[in-house]
């Protein structure tokens, strides 16, 4: 968790918690060493986005949106696996942000 939480705020200026657990895949890094990536949903709670050369600009969009952007078959098939699970921590930390529509 530790790590997710670092590099979200070394990457995007957020400082966030982490609320849930959302997808582990695995992976294999630029090396060729396997990895085991752990996908989180955070809430932030204090900073602002700064471009970095790894992250240019951030977007905060529905689901249905993010999944149009995706552009690998993995991350499609772990939003969709997530969105019953996003849609109900958003409806508990932030019901005027409610998912249900989108």
């Amino acid at each position: 968790m530790a790590t997710a939480l670092r590099e979200v705020r070394q990457q995007t200026g957020w400082r966030c918690v982490c609320e849930a657990i959302v997808g582990v895949s695995e992976d294999v890094d630029s090396r060729g060493h396997p990895m085991l990536v752990r996908y989180w949903a955070m809430c932030s709670v204090a900073g602002a986005f700064t471009p970095t050369h790894e992250v240019d600009a951030i977007a905060w969009v529905r689901p249905s949106e993010a999944f149009l952007r995706l552009t690998r078959d993995s991350d499609r098939r772990l939003l969709s696996g997530a969105i019953t699970q996003l849609a109900a921590l958003v409806e508990r930390v932030d019901p005027a942000h409610s998912l249900s529509s989108g």
